[in-house]
C-alpha cells in the first residue's frame, strides 16, 4: 500500500484525493 505520516500537507493531499475518488465513483 502506501505510508501515511501524520502531516498537515500530507492529510490535505490524502483529503484531496479521497475527495477525488469519490467524486469519479459518484459521476
Amino acid at each position: 500500500m502506501f505510508r501515511v505520516s501524520l502531516d498537515n500537507d500530507n492529510k490535505d493531499l490524502i483529503l484531496g484525493y479521497i475527495s477525488r475518488s469519490i467524486r469519479k465513483n459518484h459521476i
